[in-house]
């Protein structure tokens, strides 16, 4: 569970990880976007009963992402996300329409300024070319049912993100759309229980902290064991030989760059 928050996965053994990875689960637990986008959207929840103005909401917003991304590394995903956050929330104080894409293509600017090395990095193309695909697939489907659209954006993520991964990993998972879209909602929970017991803990409320405790520990176990029978489906991760598909990663990021945001995203 601290490996799903911080990514901090030193608690982890081989099994774990070698069962996270066969499952094609294993980015659930390194500090990304989707942290980022859980602990902003409960964040904002809560925030909202503050009675305090809207702009002084949006700096503890951002505030709270900035600490968090300093705690979980600062990893390449975890900027990403974080900048995208700050502009959405910036945005109508500057008196701009937010765009996705104009938003996903000045933090991957940012980015590069930081460290112009991450342009050679792994979690550079997978973080950045699957929110491509997840904005592209999102936009095309937006008239759908929200069932069929984030189907449709851990597929396209996983299609997209598959030379990367296949070029600096030398393997894919078979089912990792699949158990991605299956256990990402899990991890979810879980990164809730674990803020709850952290909470439960420092409050000092000693009587919650066996239940929070048990809760915690059983829906860990559940989801381990998913994972387990996921690695063990035969077939669950292939290994290649070295190869150079980086051609086709670089075809369809830049394919999809030259689309005007017009077509993709209609002002609210």
């Amino acid at each position: 569970m601290e490996a799903l928050v911080t990514g901090a996965d030193g608690y982890l053994d081989d099994s774990v990880r070698a069962n996270l990875r066969n499952g094609g689960v294993i980015h659930l637990i390194a500090a990304s976007g989707m942290q980022v986008q859980f602990f902003a959207f409960i964040l904002a929840l809560l925030l909202r009963f503050l009675p305090v103005p809207r702009w002084i909401q949006v700096s503890i917003l951002l505030l709270v992402l900035a600490f968090y991304a300093a705690i979980a590394g600062l990893g390449v995903s975890i900027l990403r996300a974080v900048i995208m956050a700050a502009v959405e929330a910036l945005s109508p104080y500057f008196r701009r329409v937010y765009d996705s894409i104009s938003s996903l293509s000045f933090a991957a600017i940012v980015v590069l300024i930081a460290n112009p090395y991450w342009a050679m990095s792994p979690g550079f193309y997978l973080s950045f070319g699957g929110m491509l695909a997840i904005i592209l697939a999102g936009a095309a489907l937006r008239n759908r049912k929200p069932i069929l659209r984030e189907t449709a954006k851990g597929i396209s993520a996983a299609i997209i993100t598959l030379p990367t991964t296949v070029y600096f990993f030398r393997g894919f998972a078979t089912y990792g759309a699949l158990s991605t879209l299956a256990l990402s909602y899990p991890a979810s929970v879980l990164m809730l229980l674990a803020l709850s017991g952290f909470a439960v803990e420092k409050t000092g409320l000693w009587l919650l902290q066996g239940p929070v405790d048990f809760v915690c520990e059983t829906v860990a176990r559940v989801f381990l064991a998913v994972t387990s029978w996921v690695a063990e489906l035969p077939g669950a991760y292939i290994r290649t030989s070295e190869m150079d598909p980086t051609w086709a990663a670089w075809t369809i990021f830049f394919m999809a760059l030259i689309w005007r945001p017009q077509r993709i995203e209609k002002p609210n």
